[in-house]
């Protein structure tokens, strides 16, 4: 009901504000530096932000839904349920953003070990973003099939009873089989890789010019979404008509159409009915959907990695609080992301904490981690940029300081991200 709806949307609101306070409490929380964060410390924190993100982000998916559904007509349809695709969303949406935003650093840091992408990190982010989406596709296609014949079972028969599992049960026993979850697959994953191919090509590039994360992921989110517009609507398209065809009787089962070849002939439709623009139908709904999605991802997932840290941080009788007095300033944890240093392709800013080191610490500036820190002050940088700078800087001045920071340019990083003086 709208009831439980509001009901989510008010929990993910103060989830989203408990995060963002606990984020700023969570240095008190010690971790030894140099140790990779473990699957149960990452995973947590991504899930709370998929599911943040996919709450708050669900009207916008509804109405792109219904958009882009009557791109042939022209006419808002009225065969969708809102309510009744919630959970399915919900589900999906989660499962779906933890799944991509986790494959992504882990392919892009495989990525950029071969000699072919080392001098395209461009291409290198677009290429491990499509390839991220693989798995994330094999499994939210049922719940994507299974939420739109929730959608187009509000008005009707109403056989599905509001129920994830008994739509489910249906598709499978009258609806072909187990491949009726995946009508249209490979229209939703062409969809899929082309978006998350140009949010993290496009996102570092932004940040390059703004520092602002939220701005920066709502830009590339919109991006990507204007993109593969045309895409979406031709499998939109697709797969109602396949549904609503089968819901009527009119075929016996709902087919596979792995390839392209259902969704094209749906776009044929499209452009043939109103013109090449109906392709971007439901463009305005998408761009704010895709877009407000990037930007909560970009800013949550580090505010929740806090917030976890700090969670774990009271449990008592756990390593993280038997770290050694002798260790306690290296071991400060603030924020630092779960992406390994070196292999982060949003780049690197100094942190408040970090600022007031360089600011108020007597002589920390004159260190080798005070002065690298200190060339990031001004702005964002990737870690090619940094080993630009300092190649160039070391080139020009040939000092000792000089040298050991370059040569050990990663694993002061590493450090100053585990200490939370970079972000």
């Amino acid at each position: 009901s709208i009831k439980n709806y509001n009901m989510m949307l008010r929990i993910a609101c103060v989830l989203l504000l408990v995060s963002s306070v606990s984020g700023n409490v969570a240095s008190s929380g010690t971790r030894e530096v140099g140790v990779k964060p473990k699957f149960e410390e990452t995973l947590p924190p991504l899930l709370m932000a998929s599911l943040i993100t996919a709450a708050l982000t669900y009207p916008l998916d509804f109405g792109r839904a219904m958009a882009m559904s009557s791109a042939v007509t022209g006419q808002a349809t009225r065969q969708l349920s809102f309510t009744k695709g919630l959970v399915p969303e919900l589900a999906k949406g989660t499962a779906s953003r933890a799944i991509k935003f986790g494959m992504y650093p882990i392919v892009h840091q495989a990525l950029e070990k071969k000699s072919f992408w080392k001098n395209r990190p461009t291409a290198c982010r677009c290429a491990a973003g499509a390839i991220a989406t693989v798995p994330e596709i094999a499994l939210i296609t049922p719940l994507e099939v299974t939420k739109l014949a929730l959608q187009l079972d509000g008005v009707g028969a109403n056989r599905f009873k509001n129920s994830l599992i008994q739509a489910t049960k249906n598709l499978v026993k009258d609806g072909g089989g187990p491949q009726a979850l995946y009508a249209c697959h490979f229209g939703l994953q062409a969809r899929q890789a082309v978006w998350t191919a140009v949010y993290f090509g496009s996102l570092p590039l932004i940040l390059q010019q703004s520092s602002n994360l939220f701005a920066a992921g709502l830009i590339a989110g919109a991006f990507g979404a204007l993109v593969n517009n045309p895409i979406d609507v031709c499998r939109s398209v697709a797969q109602k008509d396949l549904l609503t065809a089968w819901s009527t009787g009119t075929i016996p089962t709902v087919q596979y159409f792995p390839y392209f070849g259902r969704t094209l002939d749906a776009g044929r439709q499209v452009v043939s009915a109103r013109g090449i623009p109906a392709l971007w139908s439901g463009s305005a709904f998408k761009a704010a959907h895709l877009g407000f999605g990037g930007a909560l991802m970009a800013v949550l997932q580090p505010v929740c990695t806090r917030f976890w840290t700090h969670l774990i941080s009271l449990q008592p009788h756990t390593k993280f609080n038997q770290v050694s007095s002798t260790h306690k300033v290296t071991s400060l944890r603030g924020g630092g992301t779960f992406i390994p240093a070196g292999y982060n392709p949003f780049g690197y800013k100094l942190t408040p904490l970090g600022l007031e080191f360089i600011d108020k610490v007597h002589g920390f500036s004159d260190t080798d981690l005070g002065r690298l820190l200190a060339s990031l002050k001004s702005s964002r940088k990737r870690l090619s940029a940094i080993k630009s700078e300092w190649l160039e800087l070391l080139r020009f001045s040939k000092t000792a300081q000089a040298t050991r920071i370059f040569n050990q340019l990663e694993q002061l990083l590493h450090l100053a991200l585990k200490a939370g003086l970079i972000d």
